[in-house]
């Protein structure tokens, strides 16, 4: 089942609950959409530049004191399950707000922790990835993290490696492991691994990895 849903854009919140001064759009969502979803239909809608914009999504409740904002899915079967008790093509529009997407400056590449800032914006790519670039000096930069950062387990064949965020992680993830494999070509031979799981918001949440010479139990 299909739900149509009123846009309000482009207005000025007067107070907390009186959306003034905007302009109207529509669109038509099923009852399963994700937030992601919606988020990006509304941006294609409204021809919202998603790399340097972001939106916010709120709407009106009858007696409430201040608007709802719709951050994830969570949200968004909330509004639906509204939306569908007053089926209305007026009743409970979605109120969209633009906001600019903050571009923060290029931290120093930090080699003893793994650390970098991510930077959004197309323009800043390669200058980011320079800077990544210019700071590792040896490709075995990993191995020559600080002790208290990583757990390294390596022979003439083997290295497997975990890292401190991802091991502090391991208590918070459920309790079920997955071990993956692939074969690696061109002039490195050998077998990568890595070992994931799930963490509390049920997003994939990795534990360690490493290369091995073939994928068996000693590996």
């Amino acid at each position: 089942m299909n739900i149509t849903i009123l846009l309000q854009h482009s207005g000025i919140w007067v107070s907390d609950v009186n959306y003034k001064g905007y302009k109207v759009d529509g669109i038509v969502v099923g009852e399963s959409i994700s937030f992601m979803n919606l988020k990006a239909l509304i941006l294609a809608k409204l021809e919202i530049n998603g790399v340097r914009k972001d939106i916010e999504i709120r709407y009106i409740v009858d007696g409430n004191t201040c608007p709802l904002k719709i951050r994830n899915d969570i949200g968004v079967k909330l509004y639906l399950v509204v939306r569908r008790n007053k089926p209305g093509i007026g009743m409970y529009p979605l109120c969209i707000d633009t906001t600019e997407k903050m571009v923060g400056e290029i931290h120093n590449f930090d080699c003893s922790s793994g650390e970098i800032i991510c930077v959004e914006g197309i323009e800043r790519d390669t200058e980011a990835l320079a800077l990544v670039e210019s700071r590792i000096c040896d490709l075995d930069y990993i191995l020559e993290l600080n002790a208290t950062n990583y757990i390294t387990d390596f022979n003439s064949t083997d290295v497997k490696t975990a890292l401190r965020p991802l091991i502090r992680g391991f208590d918070y993830c459920r309790p079920v492991v997955v071990v993956d494999a692939a074969h690696l070509g061109g002039a490195y031979k050998g077998t990568f691994i890595s070992a994931s799981t799930l963490d509390g918001t049920g997003c994939i949440l990795p534990l360690a990895y490493g290369v091995v010479d073939t994928e068996n139990d000693c590996s």
